[in-house]
């Protein structure tokens, strides 16, 4: 994997923009990158390759962001992608998007050999309304949709859909909201000293109760896609508003925020010592 590429896959998956330092460390310690000495990335190479791609990283107060709309400059990948509504690709309007289609989706506890390494997109969607918590449950059924999400693997279903999102190796910004939904919180000041302070995890025991959780009620589809991902899946959230997706969502969930908020306060709040 290339150092841009690298940088791509970690501030996909963080909710915020990030320093050097930041991107920086989650690639070592996720080992996306190795330099030929074997040497730890610096923060350093970090922003020289943000100045060389200003197509695909934009820095805001020493802080590097994605450059999320608009056509991107060349990366990994051997295509450029462009931008490119849902309307726009006769292959994939909302009619006979595969993504979408029922046939598509299958038991979320069976597609661990299935999920392709390969860029593309992914839904997710409940087996019943009755499965989720309030106020959620009411939510759904008020709309009469299962639909509960929907992402973009930029580089890999297998690494950001299936590992991170399903199974919880990584930090999955489906998974982190799915259990904030369901109840379950960081441990207290699980994030202190930690530079990203909103990337907050579960206790394993949680972890393992939501995946059982998603195994049992879920059921996902997915579709490998070359080029207009970010665009395509833009327009698909601003058209279904699914119940657990935030950003660029139109019917985004003020109790999804309020959740989420308050299991990053608790990870980054330290513990009260008893006297």
């Amino acid at each position: 994997m290339t150092l841009h590429l690298a940088m791509e896959q970690v501030l996909s998956t963080s909710d915020e923009p990030l320093t050097p330092g930041e991107i920086a460390e989650h690639i070592n310690t996720r080992d996306l990158y190795l330099r030929a000495d074997r040497a730890p990335l610096a923060a350093s190479q970090i922003s020289a390759r943000a100045r060389k791609y200003p197509g695909l990283f934009t820095t805001d107060d020493g802080r590097i962001r994605l450059v999320t709309l608009g056509a991107h400059a060349p990366c990994a990948t051997a295509a450029v992608e462009q931008a490119m509504p849902v309307d726009a690709v006769p292959n994939l309007t909302p009619v006979n998007l595969p993504l979408l289609n029922e046939a598509g989706f299958r038991g979320a506890g069976g597609v661990d050999a299935l999920v392709p390494d390969a860029p593309g997109l992914y839904a997710i969607r409940v087996r019943e309304f009755g499965h989720l918590p309030e106020p959620f449950r009411s939510e759904a059924a008020r709309r009469n949709d299962r639909l509960i999400y929907i992402g973009e693997a930029k580089t890999s279903l297998r690494t950001r859909f299936l590992n991170q999102e399903l199974r919880a190796r990584g930090h999955g910004t489906f998974f982190r909201s799915l259990g904030a939904m369901l109840g379950y919180r960081p441990e207290t000041g699980s994030l202190i000293g930690k530079r990203n302070s909103r990337n907050y995890t579960f206790h394993p025991a949680d972890e393992r109760a939501i995946i059982a959780w998603i195994n049992t009620n879920l059921e996902v589809s997915w579709i490998p896609l070359a080029t207009g991902i970010h665009d395509t899946e833009v327009a698909l959230i601003r058209r279904h508003g699914p119940l657990l997706n935030l950003q660029g969502n139109p019917r985004r969930m003020a109790e999804l925020s309020r959740l989420r908020t308050l299991c990053c306060d608790i990870a980054t709040t330290a513990a009260s010592v008893k006297g």
